[in-house]
């Protein structure tokens, strides 16, 4: 590994825990998650901050209305590694992937109707939700994603896909506002 990389993921975990530690003494605020039905064009960022410091799935998942700095380390999910590789290979016509293919011959799937799907739900603190694509909610109303899904995510934005399910499991408390009322599915 090089030192630049080295130092830049000394940085990104020293700065995940300054603004993910919050989250974990908030987490008492629990709520809900939400079921949504979105376009794949609303999901403009992805986190930046380390999976291992934030819980996404399992009993100690962290969900509902959270304060803080953690919605501000992101990046355009455009940027993302999988997305760039996967939307090169589309444009150059030498794509392989069964991903693309399987979108674009049958359209974009629920996880719970794709048949070779070994874990149909995942657990989000005490509720159990179905394997989709999980985001956040910044303080500003627009989504990040968290976990789950970025070939399938960078397929549907590549294919301009219409909707896709997502599940909504953290939301910055002042986005309130622009929370749904209820699930969509």
């Amino acid at each position: 590994m090089c030192m630049q990389n080295m130092i830049r993921k000394a940085y990104l975990k020293s700065m995940g825990e300054f603004l993910i530690k919050p989250m974990r003494e908030s987490s008492e605020s629990k709520e809900r998650v939400y079921r949504r039905i979105i376009s794949p064009k609303d999901i403009k960022y992805t986190k930046l901050f380390p999976s291992s410091n934030l819980p996404v799935f399992g009993e100690q998942a962290v969900y509902g209305s959270i304060p803080g700095q953690w919605d501000r380390m992101k990046i355009r999910f455009e940027w993302h590694p999988v997305y760039r590789k996967l939307k090169k290979r589309y444009e150059s016509g030498e794509y392989s992937t069964t991903i693309i293919q399987n979108i674009e011959e049958e359209g974009y799937k629920k996880q719970s109707e794709v048949e070779s799907k070994r874990h149909p739900q995942r657990q989000i603190g005490p509720f159990y939700v179905p394997d989709e694509i999980v985001v956040a909610m910044d303080r500003h109303g627009q989504l990040i994603h968290l976990r789950g899904g970025r070939h399938r995510l960078s397929a549907a934005k590549i294919l301009e896909v219409s909707q896709i399910p997502v599940i909504l499991s953290i939301y910055h408390s002042k986005s309130t506002s622009h929370l749904p009322t209820t699930d969509d599915w």
